[in-house]
């Protein structure tokens, strides 16, 4: 379920990208998986809430990333009002691993004061 998972959500190469101990340590913690992932569901802010975050954001999306991940970030975007997106080109979902140095440039950009 998990190797199905990453695929759906990543793209099928993503078993490769995340490595063999990324693999199997997911495997031998599928438990925990599952209990971060039936969470996630639970991770919400209303709009309002968000309006009120006042700090600068940094929203970073891969360019081959499945469209819901590009329409989250877009009305992330829209409502934070202070909100950069980056599309992380010729990466898919899994930046911090495709597309590095993009990430790095986001976190510097706005570790900038």
């Amino acid at each position: 379920a998990i190797d199905a998972f990453a695929a759906h959500v990543c793209g099928p190469q993503a078993l490769d990208l995340l490595g063999r101990a990324r693999t199997e340590a997911s495997h031998a913690a599928a438990r925990a998986f599952a209990a971060d992932f039936g969470a996630s569901a639970r991770w919400s802010l209303p709009p309002r809430a968000l309006r009120a975050i006042e700090a600068p954001v940094t929203i970073v999306v891969g360019e081959r990333s499945e469209r819901v991940w590009h329409d989250a970030a877009r009305a992330l975007e829209e409502t934070l009002p202070r909100a950069e997106l980056v599309v992380a080109a010729a990466s898919g979902h899994l930046v911090p691993i495709e597309a590095p140095d993009v990430l790095a440039d986001a976190i510097r950009r706005l570790a900038q004061p």
